[in-house]
Protein backbone atom coordinates (compact mmCIF):
# COMPACT_ATOMS: atom_id res chain seq x y z
CA UNK A 1 0.00 0.00 0.00
CA UNK A 2 1.04 3.66 -0.55
CA UNK A 3 1.72 6.06 2.66
CA UNK A 4 -1.61 7.95 1.35
CA UNK A 5 -3.71 4.76 1.72
CA UNK A 6 -2.27 3.76 4.87
CA UNK A 7 -3.26 6.90 6.01
CA UNK A 8 -6.65 6.74 5.04
CA UNK A 9 -7.14 3.43 5.74
CA UNK A 10 -6.15 3.92 9.26
CA UNK A 11 -6.92 7.00 10.01
CA UNK A 12 -3.82 8.81 11.03
CA UNK A 13 -1.35 11.74 9.91
CA UNK A 14 1.45 10.63 6.98
CA UNK A 15 4.03 11.46 10.18
CA UNK A 16 2.59 8.76 12.21
CA UNK A 17 2.67 6.52 9.66
CA UNK A 18 6.56 7.07 9.24
CA UNK A 19 6.81 6.59 12.91
CA UNK A 20 5.00 3.37 12.36
CA UNK A 21 7.17 2.26 9.67
CA UNK A 22 10.25 3.28 11.30
CA UNK A 23 9.55 1.43 14.62
CA UNK A 24 8.64 -1.83 12.62
CA UNK A 25 11.70 -2.19 10.17
CA UNK A 26 13.56 -1.48 13.73
CA UNK A 27 11.92 -4.49 15.65
CA UNK A 28 12.61 -6.57 12.32
CA UNK A 29 16.05 -5.43 12.57
CA UNK A 30 16.27 -6.41 16.25
CA UNK A 31 14.46 -10.09 15.64
CA UNK A 32 16.54 -11.05 12.78
CA UNK A 33 20.01 -10.22 14.23
CA UNK A 34 18.90 -11.76 18.00
CA UNK A 35 16.77 -14.99 16.59
CA UNK A 36 18.89 -15.26 12.64
CA UNK A 37 22.30 -14.21 13.06
CA UNK A 38 22.85 -15.98 16.50
CA UNK A 39 21.94 -19.02 15.58
CA UNK A 40 23.86 -18.54 12.52
CA UNK A 41 26.87 -17.40 14.51
CA UNK A 42 26.50 -20.97 16.85
CA UNK A 43 26.16 -23.44 13.91
CA UNK A 44 29.30 -21.73 12.22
Amino acid sequence: MSNEEICKELDVSATNVWVMLYRARLSLRQCLEHRWFENERERG
